[in-house]
This record gives structure tokens, sequence and C-alpha cells, in this order.
């Protein structure tokens, strides 16, 4: 149950969310709630996952943050030069002043309300469903 259990101000007190998905190595698209969590408090992140994870992220209609971070991460598909380039786009990130980040948080602002409108649309739930849908029926006709 700690996974449920965060406090909100301690949350919303980073900058930058890391997210580490359960599947790295792998070459799956796989999110898991992790992902949804700075989602829903309006934060950007970095998502720690296989390869391709922000773009199957996107397909869900969420927008990231490539305009300030570099996110050519995502597109690396040797797991330990795709980690390398994660560490090197959060020393990037360790680098700026807390007014840069303020000032860069500012500028994000209507991605990060664009997502939690996404996060909580019934859109993004009918889309859910229907993926739903398909991947049971896929499981089916595969037994």
């Amino acid at each position: 149950s700690l996974s449920a259990d965060d406090n909100l101000n301690t949350l919303c007190s980073a900058f930058c969310h890391v997210v580490t998905e359960t599947i790295f190595y792998d070459e799956k698209l796989h999110l898991t709630e992790k992902i949804f969590k700075p989602i829903v408090i309006k934060r950007p992140f970095i998502l720690v996952g296989a390869v391709g994870n922000l773009n199957y992220l996107k397909s869900y209609g969420f927008k990231t943050f490539g305009q300030w971070i570099d996110e050519s991460y995502d597109d690396i598909e040797d797991p330990i030069k795709r980690m390398s380039a994660i560490g090197e786009t959060m020393s990037k990130i360790c680098s700026y002043t807390d007014q840069e980040l303020y000032d860069m948080l500012q500028e994000m602002a209507p991605v990060l309300e664009h997502n939690y409108n996404r996060f909580y649309s019934n859109e993004f739930l009918d889309y859910c469903w229907a993926e739903l849908i398909t991947n049971i029926k896929q499981a089916v006709s595969e037994v």
C-alpha cells in the first residue's frame, strides 16, 4: 500500500519526476500507474522505461517535454546507452538554477494542464477500455 500512500507536498516539491517503469530492458511498450503520478500533480517527468515508451505515452494523447528536456533517450535501443543518456538529461536539469527551473515550469504550464485534463477525460478512459478489449480478444484468440 505504500505506493498509493504519497505525501502530496513532497511530490509537488520536486521540479521533475524520474519515473522508473517496470520494464526497461525488454523491447515492450508497457506503462503502469507510475507514469500517471506526475501527470495528476502537474509535474514534468523523465520516463525510464523501454525504448519508445515516451512515444507510446504520446499515442494516448499526452504531451511530453522535449521542448525543454532532451528526450532523445527514448529512441535509444541499447538499454545501457539509454540509461546513460537519461543520466545526462538529469545532470543537465540539475545544472539549472532555481530561477531557471521555476521559469521553465511556468513555460510548461500549458503542457502540464493538458496532460492533467487528458488523464481525467472520458476520451482517455474510452481509449483505455478499447485497448483492454482489444488485448483480451487477442489473448483469447491465442489460446
